[in-house]
C-alpha cells in the first residue's frame, strides 16, 4: 500500500482532482473510471475515499483511495490496488487495512 504526504493542508475536493489527473497521465491519457466517491468519518477525521479503474498498460486496474488532511501536519493518501477482476475479494483486505491505519495527530 503506497502512501503519499505532502506538508500542505489540501481540500479534499483538490486531492480528489489531482487523483484523477495523475491516473489519467499514467493510464496514457486515457479516460479513468470513477465507480464511486465519498466522504467519511473514520480515526477521527473526515476522509474522503474513492474507487475507480485505469488501463494500465492494457491492465485495468481497481484502486481504491483514501485521503484526509491534518491540521497544520498537511495531507496523506492511501492507496490499495488490484486488477480489477480480483477486487471483489481484495476489497475485503483493503477495508481491514483502512481500520487499521493508525494516526498520530
Amino acid at each position: 500500500m503506497p502512501v503519499i504526504t505532502k506538508t500542505d493542508e489540501v481540500q479534499l475536493d483538490a486531492i480528489e482532482k489531482a487523483i484523477v489527473a495523475n491516473a489519467q497521465s499514467a493510464a496514457g491519457k486515457k479516460p479513468v473510471e470513477v465507480k464511486s466517491k465519498e466522504r467519511l468519518d473514520a480515526h477521527g477525521l473526515e476522509w474522503g475515499r474513492m474507487v475507480y479503474d485505469a488501463d494500465i498498460e492494457d491492465i485495468k486496474i481497481r484502486y481504491e483511495n483514501y485521503f484526509m488532511t491534518l491540521k497544520g501536519k498537511g495531507s496523506a493518501q492511501f492507496v490499495f490496488y488490484t486488477t480489477s477482476h480480483q477486487y471483489s475479494i481484495a476489497s475485503l483486505q483493503i477495508d481491514k487495512a483502512f481500520r487499521n491505519i493508525e494516526l498520530e495527530q
